[in-house]
């Protein structure tokens, strides 16, 4: 039984470093889908399992809303953001479109 445990707790310690790993990886920058590949996991588990220990950190979410903002930004500079809004109420898609 002594060794039944032993390998038991062997086990938890293995998952607890995979799933450290996991999250090191995505806050050094790994994609999901490639971190998942390489662990063998779900890309819902390697996200989770990355929530779960602090990813993504504060600057990864700042990089990822830059473009949001900027386009903000833009908008507002150029006098777009109340024609959005009007168009918008309006039930106009007014969504840029992407080049083909």
């Amino acid at each position: 039984m002594e060794r039944i445990h032993a390998a038991q707790e062997a086990l938890r310690a293995a998952e607890e470093e995979l799933k450290t790993a996991v999250a090191e990886a995505l806050k050094r920058g790994g994609s999901i889908a490639e971190t998942a590949k390489a662990a063998g996991l779900s890309t819902n588990t390697v996200q989770r399992w990355g929530r779960e220990r602090g990813w993504p950190t504060k600057a990864q979410r700042e990089e990822w809303d830059r473009p949001r903002r900027e386009r903000e930004e833009l908008y507002e500079k150029l006098g777009l953001t109340e024609a959005v809004r009007l168009l918008s109420e309006q039930g106009l898609d007014v969504k840029p479109r992407r080049e083909p």
